[in-house]
């Protein structure tokens, strides 16, 4: 079963354009309302109405109505839902591949974009409405919601203008303080063919030397521009990518753990065990009997 199964299952492009925009009311009966997922765009999610836990890798953020949240990409994420079933809980979300903001601004503004994939995770940034800027990227984000059911014609520019300011504000407050020595942006390209690498090919053996060699690079080299790109060892991002695809093996079907971690790339079941709850918290057995 390839992986991009569990790559969110949803189209984000409109009309060839590299964004899409989601609303979502979340099941009262259902505690999950995000399931566990990553993808390569970066994503802008708002909590309309409700209360929801938002878990991105290893962070935890209560967001409550009118909160929102921007996760940088090939982050895994996921929610669940806090509200009482007589609640409504409603989220909207735009995700967005980078050259959604790098096709309309100069190739030298590059660094922009970097922290992003320098520091993905220390770039995962929570915004209320109680602070000035935030408050302003939360109103250009129910701007861009507004055009959700506009056709694209009418509407494209103005999404990619507030994205624009979004961006800048994210940018000028937060993500500044991230932006890491520019030699290694020329390496973006090489580092990206691994990551679609070990997404096509995370359930057979995958060795450092293999992806240094994919890449061009010593090993050395290469572990630290994936580690300084990723925020993650390159074995580390792959136990990642094999814990998010058998969280889609765990709900979505009815096989055995034992099988759901060999076709997940561990030949061993205690091993599986033990990674899976690393990193989500709790026993593949007991993430199964609880969002199943």
């Amino acid at each position: 079963m390839p992986a991009t199964t569990f790559i969110e299952p949803i189209s984000h492009n409109t009309q060839s354009r590299p964004f899409s925009i989601h609303y979502t009311k979340t099941h009262p009966d259902l505690p999950n309302a995000l399931y566990v997922h990553y993808h390569s765009e970066m994503e802008l999610f708002y909590l309309e109405s409700g209360s929801v836990e938002l878990y991105v890798e290893d962070m935890t953020f209560q967001l409550n109505a009118k909160d929102a949240i921007f996760i940088p990409p090939n982050l895994i994420h996921s929610a669940k839902r806090l509200s009482p079933p007589d609640e409504d809980c409603c989220f909207y979300a735009i995700v967005f591949a980078d050259k959604m903001i790098m096709d309309t601004i100069p190739k030298y503004c590059n660094s922009y974009m970097l922290p992003v994939y320098s520091n993905p995770t220390d770039c995962v940034i929570p915004l209320c409405g109680k602070i000035k800027w935030q408050k302003k990227v939360i109103e250009l984000l129910k701007e861009i919601f507004e055009k959700r059911d506009l056709d694209i014609n009418d509407c494209e520019l103005a999404i990619r203008g507030a994205l624009l300011i979004i961006w800048q504000l994210l940018y000028n407050n937060h993500m500044k303080s991230y932006n890491n020595d520019l030699s290694d942006n020329n390496s973006f390209p090489q580092i990206q063919k691994c990551l679609n690498y070990i997404q096509e090919n995370y359930a057979e053996t995958i060795s450092l030397d293999e992806l240094a060699k994919n890449a061009g690079f010593s090993t050395g080299h290469f572990c630290r521009l994936f580690k300084n790109m990723t925020g993650f060892t390159p074995f580390s991002y792959l136990n990642r990518i094999r814990i998010a695809i058998s969280c889609g093996l765990l709900l979505e079907t009815d096989k055995k753990i034992s099988e759901i971690a060999a076709l997940c790339g561990y030949n061993n079941v205690s091993y599986y065990n033990r990674t899976f709850t690393k990193i989500m918290k709790e026993t593949p057995s007991g993430y199964r009997r609880h969002l199943s």
